[in-house]
């Protein structure tokens, strides 16, 4: 997470570029240490169903977390703030029609 961080306020591509690859480099030794662990702890017949959890968990974040994203900043009053602008959600330019109404 630190360096996620770091990489997000990184003030030019050459910082950005170099904590993301730390990120990776430190977010891969958990990731492949996972799947010896589970083979670890349970036998043959039980890894039949403790892998596929495991990488469900893998697959099922990317894909539901923009959809709960979405419904939570559609329906909830989100105050979110957007670090390479500096404005908060409520403050961003909405888009006009020429005809008063905007959105």
């Amino acid at each position: 997470m630190i360096f996620i961080m770091a990489s997000a306020l990184a003030p030019n591509i050459g910082a950005q570029l170099a904590f993301r690859f730390l990120a990776g480099f430190f977010g891969s030794t958990p990731l492949t240490c996972a799947g010896g662990s589970i083979a670890d702890m349970w036998n043959p017949l039980e890894r039949v169903y403790a892998f596929p959890i495991f990488a469900n968990a893998a697959f099922t974040g990317p894909v539901l977390g923009p959809v709960i994203g979405g419904f939570v900043s559609a329906y909830f009053e989100v105050c979110l703030i957007l670090p390479n602008t500096g404005l908060s959600r409520s403050q961003r330019v909405t888009p006009s029609h020429g005809d008063g109404r905007s959105g």
